[in-house]
């Protein structure tokens, strides 16, 4: 498509990347993300660590670094007790949140194991799971049911709709992004703006 809106002669093709290296390695990666770069004249990236590997694979074209911008779109940070109301969860028990697509490299399957120990067991907390899998769902079902954390869960594994989003956030006492890696987030951009610590 970059190609072929080209052909005009004076249309100028930026791409945003927000990873040019996937979190998810698949055979034929590298060479259509390569043939992808190519077509395009100027890149716009939200963490240094993209336009490093911009440079990496060798693309010399123009590129500009921005920080990923905060979401304010979801709505102003409401009371605490009223997100908890909207939800329909206890007051007295303190919530983890993990939010956003459930993906291999977001690391759930580790939160859900530090989770199991036993001395958060003892403590009145429980994890919100909001997000759609984005995968299989058994490996995470399995490690739910071998920890028996069923009754420590809060689990909201559909579509979030942005009108539901300062509830989970403003529910959470702190948001959890167990990463195996990651360029930038903007889940951290979320919990910045409904002022939640990340982790």
């Amino acid at each position: 498509m970059a190609r072929l809106v080209r052909r005009n002669r004076h249309t100028r093709v930026v791409a945003i990347t927000d990873n040019v290296i996937p979190h998810e390695k698949r055979p034929g990666d590298r060479p259509l993300t390569r043939y992808f770069l190519a077509a395009c004249q100027g890149f716009v990236t939200m963490s240094r660590a993209v336009l490093a590997d911009l440079r990496r694979l060798h693309f010399k074209q123009p590129a500009l670094y921005r920080p990923h911008p905060l979401y304010d779109n979801f709505g102003p940070l409401k009371p605490k007790t009223e997100a908890l109301r909207a939800l329909g969860l206890d007051p007295q028990v303190g919530y983890l949140l993990f939010f956003g697509f459930i993906r291999a490299y977001k690391g759930l399957d580790i939160l859900l194991q530090a989770f199991a120990d036993e001395r958060l067991a003892k403590l009145p907390v429980k994890l919100i799971i909001a997000g759609e899998y984005y995968e299989d769902a058994a490996p995470y079902e399995e490690l739910i049911r071998q920890h028996q954390l069923e009754n420590r869960l809060v689990r909201a594994t559909d579509f979030i709709p942005n009108e539901k989003v300062v509830d989970y956030f403003c529910a959470a006492d702190m948001v959890v992004q167990p990463y195996k890696n990651a360029t930038q987030s903007g889940v951290s951009q979320i919990a910045y703006h409904f002022s939640r610590p990340c982790w």
